[in-house]
């Protein structure tokens, strides 16, 4: 139990290929390989279960023992102990006996078909709840007594249940077999109330509305209320007392967060791409660096968008390192690689075609750039540069080509949306201009030092349009600023927010810039965003 949560790490995010061994095996592998001899031992006990679901049908009786076989062999006798141990006991029990009655069936089918009986099995603790309180179902409620007896949900639909038809047989149907109406369930309601009502005291409640709208009083309801008359209490001290709890005397919300750690404290070291939420969101550099608060990806996840952009970088980087003169290599590489998503169906079907345009789009793109004289240098070039206030600027372009006058070109893929123009203004899109400076400077091993004379975005939709190279400095077909002042634009606030942040004692604001800053973020919950934003101050 010690290595589960470990396991539960590793497995989070998309969900590994199928199999215990050539998918999650090679996933903990690769992703924590301390833990695979731990995991080895676990198969071993799941593996006659996955031997069963490989087989094209699978019977009840031989599921259920599979099932508990691998369970036992994990928990052993503790799976059955305690209340949620003997309701799991009798389902089983139950299942196992009517068994034989069912038809075999696909393994797939098995985890939604055993999920419907264990949703619908009750597992009440015995011990830890009120000493005085008590919440009964139908059942148990024919057989207890109390003092105080609430009989709640007296509205139209839920008391009594709406009569559903029976999908097989009709009325006359059902009585010529002597089976029993479907008004019986009503009177059962009835005989239910009728037995409630024999408490020393009853308390009678409904809703005014459920989650979605104003909900109606049931006719049995409306029926006491009209009989009754002045003879039935109605309490208003007790909706007095529930609207009191609800309603709070003073409301205080959150003020903007403005932590202000000391500057020995602060990070030294900075991506490029985390220095445009350093200008616009500090909160949130400062949660993410400093608390080192990361959300936490869910369980079985599908492929995210953040997923399937660094997919595509990798097909372009391994085309750009093996046979970027090769467009054909291109296609080919993508469709081998894109076996990964098999056991993504959706993936295969609506993503995978757009990937392969993309790419397609890129090859000829390649092309067009290499008869304009530029050629690859380097595909995800990894650049590192300490400035001389002791900040460490780090930075992966992810391809920078070269000419034959020696000159420098910084390429970016995009697959989401690109930076507008007023990002770029106001020095919010920093990311290609310090990668163009880090080129300049010769802090890249793998790419020689020149000049940079171009800065491009290929953005890789894969849609009606499958692919689009921009130059950011470029505005209807105009030049706003040329490249050396956009880099020397970029340095300079990059300076500005060092000097602020990371080497003095500026406070980390919240959503500084909201214009610019990402809409949702991970930690605006955290910072109780939506308390103060649009708020006078």
């Amino acid at each position: 139990l010690d290595q589960v949560p470990h396991l539960d790490l590793v497995l989070r995010g998309v969900r590994p290929a199928p199999g215990l061994d050539a998918g999650i095996a090679a996933h903990v592998s690769e992703a924590a390989s301390a833990l695979l001899p731990w995991w080895t031992g676990v198969a071993a006990l799941l593996q006659p279960l996955e031997d069963l679901f490989a087989r094209p049908l699978v019977a009840l009786p031989e599921l259920l023992a599979a099932l508990r076989t691998a369970a036992e062999a994990l928990a052993g006798d503790a799976l059955w102990r305690g209340p949620d141990g003997r309701a799991l006991a009798m389902a089983v029990a139950g299942l196992d006996a009517a068994g034989g009655l069912l038809e075999p069936f696909q393994p797939a089918d098995a985890p939604a078909f055993i999920a419907a009986f264990l949703e619908q099995t009750p597992a009440r603790a015995a011990f830890g709840t009120h000493p005085r309180l008590a919440i009964y179902g139908l059942l148990e409620a024919q057989l207890q007594r109390a003092d105080l007896m609430i009989l709640g949900g007296m509205n139209e639909g839920s008391w009594p249940a709406a009569t559903a038809p029976d999908p097989w047989l009709s009325p006359a149907v059902r009585a010529r077999l002597g089976l029993p109406g479907l008004e019986r369930r009503v009177g059962l309601a009835a005989h239910d109330f009728v037995q409630a009502m024999g408490a020393p005291e009853v308390l009678v409640t409904r809703a005014r509305r459920d989650t979605s709208a104003p909900v109606v009083p049931s006719r049995l309801w409306l029926r006491l209320a009209a009989l009754g008359g002045d003879a039935l209490k109605k309490d208003m001290e007790l909706p007095a007392i529930a609207r009191a709890i609800d309603q709070a005397l003073t409301v205080c919300p959150a003020a903007r967060p403005e932590p202000a750690p000391p500057a020995m404290l602060r990070p030294r070291s900075i991506s490029v791409t985390q220095v445009e939420r350093l200008r616009a969101d500090p909160y949130s550099f400062y949660a993410d660096r400093m608390l080192g608060l990361k959300k936490l990806a869910p369980l079985d996840e599908d492929p995210t968008a953040a997923e399937r952009g660094t997919f595509v970088h990798r097909i372009l980087e391994r085309w750009t390192k093996e046979a970027p003169d090769d467009p054909a290599r291109l296609i080919a590489l993508a469709e081998t690689m894109l076996g990964k998503w098999d056991h993504h169906p959706l993936m295969r079907a609506l993503w995978a075609p757009r990937v392969l345009r993309a790419v397609a789009w890129a090859g000829d793109e390649m092309a067009a750039w290499r008869d304009d004289g530029w050629q690859p240098l380097a595909a995800e070039a990894r650049g590192r540069r300490l400035l001389g206030t002791g900040i460490t600027l780090t930075g992966t372009a992810d391809r920078v080509d070269g000419n034959a006058a020696g000159e420098r070109a910084v390429i970016d893929y995009k697959t989401g949306a690109l930076p507008s123009k007023a990002q770029l203004e106001a020095g919010f899109a920093p990311q290609l201009g310090l990668l163009a400076w880090m080129v300049e400077e010769g802090n890249m091993p793998d790419v020689p030092r020149g000049p940079a004379a171009a800065i491009r975005y290929w953005k890789l939709s894969g849609g009606r349009e499958a692919g689009t190279a921009k130059d950011p400095l470029m505005y209807n077909r105009k030049p706003w600023t040329d490249i050396g002042e956009f880099v020397d634009q970029s340095v300079a606030q990059f300076s500005d927010v060092c000097t602020a942040l990371l080497l003095g004692d500026a406070p980390f604001t919240a959503k500084a810039h909201p214009d610019y800053s990402t809409r949702y973020t991970d930690h605006d919950q955290l910072a109780r965003v939506a308390e103060w934003l649009g708020r006078d101050r």
